[in-house]
């Protein structure tokens, strides 16, 4: 039960951050780029995963074992991740990719790390609720949300490179675009130089 509360915050939580991105929408736009997954498709997805993990741990708990830990234990990541990153851009978070007036290239925080904390939050939420409740049909979905996320990653970075030039080129070639573990040695080793 407690699993299936937590499971029902998580959703409230992400439907609140994709509200507010939609409130966003009416300041002034520099830039707006066309883009063929949209936000609503990818949380359709999201949803679809998380109402299918709480459904399943409510009618039929899953035993408490490597897998289920492991789930947690990406889940939580996959939280922490997205929170970092939407704090960071809460003043100029968007569901969309659109440029705001004002909004510079974001490269410090969690976005020295990794190019797109917040899509690998939403791959690695999913993936632990996945593992947690052990419905497996929703591989199909989570495949799905990761080509739609890829893609999108593409977009933006194309996007970031039009807009910004060779400050977003430089930093698309030096800040991995999903992997953790190859960031933090970056951060480490240009630390150690200082």
């Amino acid at each position: 039960m407690l699993l299936t509360a937590f499971l029902s915050l998580l959703v409230i939580r992400h439907l609140t951050q994709f509200i507010d991105g939609l409130q966003r929408e009416d300041r002034i736009k520099l830039v707006v780029f066309p883009i063929r997954v949209r936000a609503v498709h990818i949380t359709v997805l999201w949803f679809a995963i998380m109402i299918g993990a709480a459904l399943k741990l409510w009618l039929r708990p899953p035993p408490i074992d490597h897998i289920f830990i492991t789930g947690w234990g990406l889940l939580l990541a996959g939280i922490a991740l997205g929170m970092l990153a939407y704090m960071r851009l809460r003043p100029f978070f968007s569901q969309e990719p659109v440029i705001f007036k004002g909004a510079g290239l974001v490269r410090d925080g969690i976005y020295s790390i990794v190019r797109h904390p917040y899509r690998l939050g939403l791959i690695l939420e999913m993936l632990g609720a996945i593992l947690v409740s052990r419905t497996w049909y929703s591989l199909l979905l989570w495949l799905g949300a990761i080509v739609g996320l890829l893609y999108r990653t593409r977009q933006e970075d194309q996007m970031l490179r039009q807009y910004h030039g060779a400050a977003a080129a430089n930093y698309q070639t030096t800040v991995p675009a999903w992997n953790v573990a190859a960031g933090l040695i970056r951060l480490r080793k240009g630390n150690k130089g200082d």
